[in-house]
């Protein structure tokens, strides 16, 4: 006879509590003033965790500008009419009895390709001919004739994904200045310095090069081009991805003659939401593994059809958009009964 906990009666068994973990975690975003931003989140947890939303340690409330909309496995942070007060890292925190978990995103708010004027000191230069005390025509902004020394995009940064180990190649183009303009990346909004980024600029091409990526390389990556006369700027967002890691050994319980329920904690993503688990099993004697019908979402799973008075071990693979993880370490010796 199976063993009762206090408390459950035969026939009945308790849920395995695990602690909360991201299926799907908010990501960092350039948006242009005025429009409105969405960072959405799905998890798990058993319990149901409860979730918390913050903008630089400070909790956010669902009111006014922002709306929070959390449900089962679930939580969307959505801020309407962004301006640059909500720059800044925006954070979940879940939580319930048998843990923590948080995630991070940047928030960017930019007029990304606009231009505006520099002005040099304290007074615009005269033209020829116009006395002091007189003051000149303000530019058309609307003019197709773009001012002396001007520049503007011609093709801007575009977010890009990449597997981890992989090289990338950030590009934008910008039209003819006359001289050389003056180049700024930045990565989160902080001055790239000489390092493992490689940034180059010909003839109107602004590159910005890795030739292995890693997890640390994931930001938002925005050049600045100043020409003396005009500054205009574009942004990209980065990410670094790869197959998730290998789950934990799975865990065996509920034995029956022909089933059994596996257990397992979901590893690390690799930065890309784990869309599902491969099962697989080997009985004693055989060589090769079976793979267990039917895709497998969740940390849990009942596998039945198994024979009577059998030994099995049994393995897990973690696949994300990228591709599977290795196999995990096989579970001990488990037989089912008569």
């Amino acid at each position: 006879m199976e063993m009762q906990e206090s408390g459950t009666s035969a026939g009945e068994h308790r849920s395995l509590a695990s602690p909360p973990g991201f299926t799907k975690t908010p990501k960092g975003t350039v948006a242009k003033a005025g429009t409105n931003v969405t960072f959405p989140t799905t998890f798990h947890g058993d319990p149901q965790p409860s979730v918390v939303w913050t903008k630089d340690d400070v909790e956010i409330k669902s009111e006014g500008k922002f709306n929070i909309n959390t449900t089962e496995g679930a939580s969307t942070l959505e801020i309407f009419n962004v301006g640059k007060a909500d720059n800044g890292w925006y954070k979940i925190a879940l939580h319930n009895p048998s843990g923590w978990a948080w995630a991070n995103a940047q928030l960017i708010v930019t007029g990304a390709g606009a231009r505006f004027e520099k002005i040099e000191g304290e007074m615009e230069m005269q033209e020829s001919g116009t006395s002091a005390g007189e003051h000149r025509k303000p530019r058309d902004v609307k003019e197709d004739k773009k001012p002396a020394g001007q520049s503007s995009f011609i093709e801007e940064l575009q977010d890009q994904q990449v597997q981890k180990g992989s090289p990338v190649t950030l590009t934008a183009k910008i039209s003819s200045t006359g001289t050389e303009p003056k180049i700024t990346w930045k990565k989160d909004a902080k001055v790239l310095g000489r390092g493992r980024a490689r940034m180059t600029y010909d003839k109107g091409t602004l590159t910005l090069k890795y030739a292995r990526t890693d997890y640390e390389d994931t930001g938002v990556y925005t050049v600045e081009v100043d020409t003396g006369s005009n500054v205009i700027e574009s942004s990209a967002n980065l990410e670094i991805a790869d197959v998730p890691d290998s789950p934990s050994p799975p865990e065996v319980s509920e034995i029956t003659t022909n089933s059994l329920k596996l257990s397992w904690r979901a590893p690390k993503d690799g930065n890309s939401p784990i869309t599902k688990y491969v099962l697989e099993y080997r009985k004693t004697g055989e060589k090769d593994w079976t793979l267990v019908p039917g895709d497998v979402a969740s940390t849990t799973h009942v596998i039945e059809d198994l024979t009577p008075r059998t030994s099995y071990r049994f393995r897990i693979s973690a696949v994300n958009k990228l591709g599977s993880s290795r196999p995990s370490r096989f579970s001990g010796l488990v037989e089912t009964k008569r």
